[in-house]
């Protein structure tokens, strides 16, 4: 699931930019640049957000961290469905 949402935004991504692209002769660049800042502003929260829940999975499987979960704890161990599921669960939590 996360590689059809990943392949997702990459495909959204290269839409946005095409469009601003394609606005590019049509509009004075006062204008574009209300376009082009709103796209940049998106890129920058975009990869804020990934490197954030990149930092949660690494803190959730890294033992002696505050916020680790014990595989051991889920059936299958770390490359159980369970497991998997609860990591994911909690990068779904917005108070992290």
């Amino acid at each position: 699931m996360q590689n059809n949402e990943q392949q997702f935004l990459t495909d959204l991504e290269k839409t946005l930019w095409t469009s601003a692209n394609k606005l590019l002769p049509s509009l004075d660049a006062a204008q574009y640049k209300h376009v082009i800042l709103g796209l940049v502003f998106l890129k920058y929260v975009s990869d804020s957000f990934q490197i954030r829940r990149d930092q949660l999975r690494l803190n959730f499987q890294t033992p002696g961290n505050d916020y680790y979960f014990a595989p051991e704890d889920y059936e299958g161990g770390s490359e159980g469905e369970a497991y998997q599921a609860e990591i994911n669960s909690e990068l779904e939590e917005r108070d992290y």
